[in-house]
């Protein structure tokens, strides 16, 4: 498809029906590839629609526009996420300076500790996953440490950042699994980061120190 034609479909799919309705077109188009994204395989047509909760007949033609614009792919009579939304999605680097600075110390916790790694920042009203380290955690949640995983705030990574202290969870939030996390400051003074670290051990007290540390160590980096 050429770039002439993808703009075209593009502008068929926000424009289509009258303005009052273009949120929901938008709206019902994200949400079929909400759960494509989270999804165990390929989705057919009437399984999207019901999870989207969209009539079978609108999910069918935002899916045949959203296969012309790459977003999705056919795999038989099904639909997978697409190669267009891997190139969309790598153009998000939220503060890729802290992203960059917190790399080493992500690896360093992850070798100190054994457990799994996590850099969270808050987006909006949202608490996201960007950058971790794969350890112990993963055991009990396997998709904890996926790029751009919202998290709640009663985790221990989301008690940190919202209420900038440092937190630990002992199997509150997943049964198995304790984290401690410390909030990262930035040059206003304000938390805009959190660093945790998950584990399947119920002793944490090892842990404590090597976080906050670490946590206070690009704090300081970032307010240099």
């Amino acid at each position: 498809m050429s770039c002439v034609e993808l703009a075209a479909v593009t502008t068929d799919l926000v424009r289509e029906g009258s303005d009052s309705n273009t949120r929901s077109v938008l709206a019902g188009a994200f949400a079929l590839l909400h759960e494509l994204r989270f999804a165990e395989g390929a989705l057919g047509v009437r399984t999207l629609a019901r999870r989207a909760g969209l009539p079978k007949s609108t999910a069918h033609r935002l899916l045949v526009q959203l296969e012309e614009l790459g977003a999705l792919e056919r795999d038989g009579a099904k639909y997978v996420i697409g190669g267009a939304m891997f190139v969309i999605g790598d153009g998000w680097r939220p503060e890729p300076t802290l992203r960059k600075l917190a790399q080493p110390a992500i690896r360093q916790l992850a070798i100190e500790t054994g457990g799994s790694v996590m850099l969270t920042l808050r987006r909006s009203q949202e608490l996201v996953v960007v950058a971790g380290s794969r350890g112990e955690a993963d055991k009990v949640t396997p998709t904890l440490l996926t790029f751009g995983t919202r998290l709640a705030p009663a985790t221990a990574a989301g008690q940190a950042l919202v209420n900038e202290t440092f937190a630990i969870d002992r199997e509150g939030v997943i049964p198995g699994l304790s984290c401690v996390a410390a909030p990262i400051y930035g040059a206003s003074g304000d938390a805009i980061a959190s660093l945790a670290v998950g584990v399947t051990r119920s002793v944490l007290d090892p842990i404590i120190d090597t976080v906050e540390r670490a946590a206070d160590a690009l704090t300081a980096q970032l307010c240099a």
